[in-house]
């Protein structure tokens, strides 16, 4: 009797071993999933905001010279710009009939506009670091977050 079960024990080991050796593999196992262009502007962002981060990085240590750094930030601050700029702009469009749009709204939409743009030029500008000039005199500040100026001793903050 203890044969037995041995033996039956010994082909179900061999089988569950065995079966996935010698089944189909299926060749749709994996579904690709196709990006929407939500998930495409968010990545694009992710690596434009990425490479400015980077372009400053680089700039801080010495790595870029001057020219370089104000060229490729100028290039990637506007392709920024421009894609905020449209993912504000997704949401606003009209769902029913085109070109029909309050003048309020319109108002609205330029307001929130420009709010946006200084935002984002605030955002650069905190980018650059906080040496700057004196808000009094207009020295070169010698130090980032400089409390008080060292040509005429105006404070900054």
């Amino acid at each position: 009797m203890s044969t037995l079960v041995i033996i039956l024990l010994l082909l179900l080991v061999v089988f569950l071993v065995g079966y996935p050796l010698f089944r189909k593999v299926q060749e749709e196992t994996f579904v690709a999933v196709k990006p929407t262009k939500a998930t495409k502007a968010a990545d694009e962002k992710a690596i434009i905001m990425s490479t400015l981060g980077e372009i400053e990085f680089d700039y801080r240590m010495n790595k870029l010279s001057e020219e370089d750094y104000q060229s490729l930030k100028h290039t990637y601050s506007g392709a920024a710009v421009a894609l905020m700029k449209a993912e504000e702009e997704g949401p606003l469009k009209p769902k029913g009939k085109v070109g029909r749009v309050k003048p309020k709204a319109k108002d609205t939409v330029i307001a929130a506009k420009s709010e946006i743009e200084q935002e984002i030029e605030a955002d650069l500008a905190a980018l650059d670091g906080a040496i700057g000039s004196c808000n009094r005199c207009g020295a070169q500040l010698k130090e980032a977050k400089q409390e008080y100026c060292h040509s005429c001793g105006e404070r900054q903050y």
